[in-house]
């Protein structure tokens, strides 16, 4: 079993960092808020069957139904409606990297209120080269003292989408806990909010003058099949599978698939799409994952933490 929960977590590696890829070929003839109506209305389908299928309850209690309904709000329909809409100006290689910095905003949030989260020097460290790295890539918007206002704009809705994941993650923490619902019951329901959302905000997005919604038939195959593969795959069959790797590696295993994500989003962007591999998003990529594993260090490994006890004892 151990052995199969491995390659999950590979396979959820290479889903979910091919999000990227696929989102910015779909976003090229369907609007972002399509694209994502399309996505989470598949995998809520698909949620809410299987939930039945293993006679996992939907709540129905109101304490525990509005924190999940809200929680459809942040994660998954802000977020993703964010990435795709900030993917239509950037490339889908710097939306992987930058929307890795959900593990530092999560840091930042969860140390106001969680006493086992408070931030030490190693996690002050650790934020501190991901937030450069996020400076570095920012500064590509920068070209001879003019400043590219679309392709800045378009990172800060990725790094919006990263803030929303962060605090959805300790809303969700606070609001669910002792309550005993299962996370596929929370996948399911949060889906079909999100599904809700993204539905009308599709159909009423052209009566303020937005764009409106196309029928797949209308696209080209490649984008047609993007946004298909996004809704049955990167999200119901990964958000499977991502249970599946929690279950039987535990919720601290599962998390290290963020380093695998924007690698894999890195890689298919350049390879796939032709996307450029420039000095700022190297350097950025650098000091973001740095950033990240130096907060995730065990404490029994960093030599500064063991530095200092060594002090405190003499």
């Amino acid at each position: 079993m151990r052995k199969w929960a491995w390659i999950a977590f590979w396979v959820l590696g290479l889903t979910w960092g091919s999000s990227f890829m696929l989102i910015r070929i779909s976003v090229q003839e369907i609007n972002p808020f399509e694209l994502v109506f399309i996505r989470v209305g598949i995998a809520a389908a698909g949620l809410l069957a299987l939930a039945r299928f293993q006679n996992i309850a939907i709540p129905s209690e109101r304490r525990v139904l509005i924190p999940l309904l809200l929680i459809g709000i942040g994660n998954p329909a802000l977020p993703f409606l964010l990435i795709s809409w900030g993917e239509t100006v950037i490339h889908s290689s710097t939306a992987s990297i930058l929307q890795s910095t959900t593990s530092l905003f999560t840091l930042v949030i969860a140390h106001f209120f969680f006493e086992d989260e408070r931030m030490s020097p190693q996690r002050v460290g650790g934020m501190t080269l991901g937030f450069i790295g996020v400076v570095i890539l920012f500064s590509s918007n920068v070209d001879g003292g003019r400043v590219l206002l679309d392709s800045l704009l378009g990172q800060l809705a990725v790094v919006g989408a990263s803030l929303s994941y962060a605090v959805t993650v300790t809303y969700s923490k606070i609001q669910l806990k002792g309550k005993g619902v299962k996370p596929l019951a929370v996948a399911t329901v949060s889906m079909i909010s999100a599904t809700v959302i993204m539905g009308i905000a599709t159909f009423a997005a052209p009566l303020l003058g937005g764009p409106s919604p196309v029928w797949l038939t209308d696209v080209s195959t490649g984008a047609a099949a993007s946004a298909i593969v996004l809704g049955v795959f990167n999200t119901l069959f990964a958000y499977a599978i991502f249970y599946f790797v929690i279950g039987s590696l535990g919720a601290a295993r599962a998390s290290m698939v963020t380093y695998v994500v924007p690698v894999v989003g890195l890689i298919l962007g350049i390879v796939f799409l032709g996307e450029p591999f420039t000095a700022n998003l190297f350097w950025g990529a650098v000091l973001i994952m740095a950033g990240i594993g130096f907060v995730n260090i065990p404490e029994r490994f960093n030599i500064f933490s063991r530095a200092r006890r060594e002090a405190v004892v003499k």
